[in-house]
């Protein structure tokens, strides 16, 4: 795995790397749009680049979404990689 080498070459030993499993629950697609769109930094530039084309580009991704996923509720897995290691 990539990021256990990366901690070997940066001067860690004993090295380990665990998944953390982890998942967003969200009453509704709306919902669960409306979070992103406030927290995801790569949304928010999508949004500042787009000016007024913004929302129609938004209303598009959310029918997508919504075709995709359905209206309901919504899980959304996180999933995370912890390193350990020592000096």
């Amino acid at each position: 795995m990539v990021f256990a080498e990366e901690l070997g070459a940066a001067g860690f030993r004993d090295v380990s790397v665990e998944r953390l499993d982890h998942a967003a629950h969200f009453a509704s697609l709306d919902a669960m749009w409306t979070s992103f769109s406030r927290s995801s930094a790569p949304i928010g530039l999508f949004r500042s680049r787009m000016g007024t084309e913004w929302p129609s580009a938004a209303a598009a991704i959310v029918d997508a979404l919504r075709t995709r996923f359905g209206e309901g509720p919504q899980r959304v897995p996180m999933p995370a990689w912890l390193g350990f290691g020592r000096r």
